[in-house]
């Protein structure tokens, strides 16, 4: 008999020497067998569904830790995108709004007609003109209109510039922004592109600076009012975690 089987039967012939000693009959130690046994298949039972149990708990809570870490990672992940996008969709959309915005402000130019040539030629050689602008300002009957008309359009130019940088910005990280950051940058955008638009066709058409220009006024009243909402909404998405406690 090997020691593993003697270990196994010596507590049941324990208890029955136990009960021949006590002059027990055979039912009384049947019974005491089956109880012993009993015993230890529902203590062995029960050892083996806790660590069932705990093994299968212990997976719900490594699959429940992944999913948190995998959320945690991807929320930190889009707030370092929202983080890096505002500051950079609000520079380049304050230089779209206020460069469109100052095209219709008062502007002063020389009267070119009464300079001496000594003095055309000093203010021509100062201005960002090409050889044939200079040329055609030069031999104009008005050359104050004309250098006007080339300063206008360079106007334009560097405003279309500066607005498709930011319409090329906004378009790519939209994504990244809150819905009403978003609407509201959506809603400028269509204000600035409609003053720009206007603008183009007054000088394209030699329009007068006294004519009616309802979408530049709409951007300067609507536009200057949705401005502050979204400078309120960008201060608050990037200091909201400001008066957090600092870790010690």
């Amino acid at each position: 008999m090997t020691s593993s089987i003697q270990s196994a039967l010596s507590p049941i012939l324990t208890a029955i020497g136990a009960f021949l000693v006590a002059g027990g009959g055979f039912a009384a130690i049947a019974y005491a067998v089956f109880r012993l046994l009993s015993e230890k298949w529902l203590t062995a039972k029960f050892e083996e569904r806790l660590a069932a149990y705990k093994h299968a708990q212990q997976k719900e809570l490594e699959h429940v830790r992944l999913e948190i870490n995998s959320l945690l990672d991807r929320n930190i992940k889009l707030h370092q995108r929202e983080f890096d996008t505002l500051p950079q969709a609000w520079s380049l959309f304050n230089d779209a709004f206020w460069l469109i915005s100052d095209i219709w402000g008062l502007r002063t130019y020389p009267d070119l007609n009464t300079l001496p040539p000594e003095k055309l030629e000093e203010f021509l050689e100062e201005k960002p003109l090409t050889k044939g602008q200079k040329d055609e300002i030069r031999s104009a009957g008005d050359k104050t209109r004309t250098y006007i008309r080339f300063a206008e359009w360079d106007e334009i130019r560097d405003a279309l510039k500066s607005y498709s940088e930011w319409k090329q910005f906004y378009l790519k990280n939209a994504i990244f922004m809150t819905e009403s950051i978003k609407v509201n940058f959506g809603e400028l955008d269509q204000l600035i592109k409609g003053a720009l638009i206007e603008h183009k066709m007054r000088v394209e058409s030699s329009g007068t600076r006294h004519r009616e220009m309802k979408n530049f006024e709409k951007l300067l009243s609507e536009g200057q009012k949705l401005r502050g909402v979204i400078e309120v909404d960008i201060h608050k998405r990037l200091w909201s975690s400001a008066d957090l406690p600092i870790p010690g």
